[in-house]
């Protein structure tokens, strides 16, 4: 599970209250609106296998369940689901309605649907959730099993010639690479 966390910088009574100032043009009228903020401790759960979309030919999971756990200490409501403007030619969010997660409770809140439709699409967004609490932005992720390989070579002469290989991952999913030894 992969953690989400709240308002990890407000350290100080002071940044969580104030007062927003607006002012005309000619600075004849002055609107003060004041403001406070009140910091909930917790962070919400995800499984990040749920938003890696693999590309490929053998792609076999274009459609995952967006499993959440609420880990604060209130009632968490998602009322609504949004998607940038580049994922939405290739995902689709179904939500059918509003989830309530009690604190420490599970839930399935959508369905993601991947339509792949360009061959090699390596894409970085996000999935937004709307909630009672704020907004949380949950990365997405679609990858190939394609690396980018730089070479570099050095030290050539007539007998030898030394060259390091680096592969190279776009993505931030998980890459292993086997170690083969003579």
């Amino acid at each position: 599970m992969d953690k989400l966390n709240i308002a990890s910088k407000a350290l100080h009574l002071k940044q969580c209250c104030g007062k927003i100032v607006v002012k005309s043009k000619n600075n004849q009228y002055k609107i003060q609106i004041p403001y406070q903020v009140k910091l909930i401790k917790g962070f919400l759960d995800f499984n990040k296998s749920c938003t890696r979309f693999y590309v490929g030919p053998h792609n076999n999971s274009n459609i995952k369940e967006l499993n959440v756990t609420n880990n604060f200490g209130v009632v968490f409501i998602v009322y609504n689901i949004s998607l940038p403007n580049e994922a939405r030619e290739h995902f689709s969010v179904n939500m059918t309605e509003t989830v309530i997660l009690r604190p420490g409770k599970s839930s399935t809140i959508a369905f993601l649907t991947f339509k792949p439709t360009i061959p090699d699409l390596q894409l970085t967004s996000f999935i937004r959730l709307h909630t009672n609490i704020s907004h949380f932005d949950i990365p997405l992720l679609c990858f190939t099993d394609v690396l980018k390989c730089y070479t570099r070579e050095f030290l050539k002469d007539a007998d030898f010639l030394f060259v390091t290989f680096v592969p190279y991952n776009d993505y931030s999913a998980e890459l292993k690479i086997p170690i083969y030894a003579s």
